[in-house]
């Protein structure tokens, strides 16, 4: 019984900070591709700088969930291995990690458009360049 609290302890705040940062995160994206339809030539640095860089904000939010997200699913898998679960409990467990397998997918399918396409960009310009003032 103690193992089924404590991952709802763990896995319930995840999934409801997850899922409001989702939320803010698609706003966000709805705004930056009607700024980027607006304005055809916006470069990435204007696409993340947008208002004080909030993009970026977001970028490094998603990394740290990201991060928790994959460090509850091996806390998880470490339940199963050397834990005796009861049959309702390794259930519960095995839910746990596919609500956070879904949880990152998401994660990354909601940054990757259009805010981790312009920190690619900028990073390949900024490499491109620090390669071309070193010839």
């Amino acid at each position: 019984m103690m193992i089924k609290k404590r991952c709802l302890i763990l896995e319930a705040p995840y999934a409801l900070i997850v899922t409001a940062y989702l939320l803010a995160l698609n706003g966000l994206n709805h705004r930056l591709l009607s700024l980027s339809a607006q304005n055809e030539a916006i470069s990435p640095f204007e696409l993340l700088s947008y208002h004080n860089y909030e993009p970026l904000y977001f970028f490094f939010i998603a990394v740290v969930l990201t991060i928790s997200g994959v460090a509850l699913s091996i806390y998880h898998l470490h339940q199963i291995r050397y834990m005796e679960l009861e049959y309702e409990e390794l259930l519960a467990t095995l839910l746990s990690i596919l609500i956070n397998i879904l949880l990152i997918i998401l994660l990354f399918v909601f940054i990757n458009n259009p805010i981790l396409r312009a920190i690619i960009c900028v990073v390949f310009i900024v490499i491109g360049g620090l390669g071309l003032s070193q010839d």
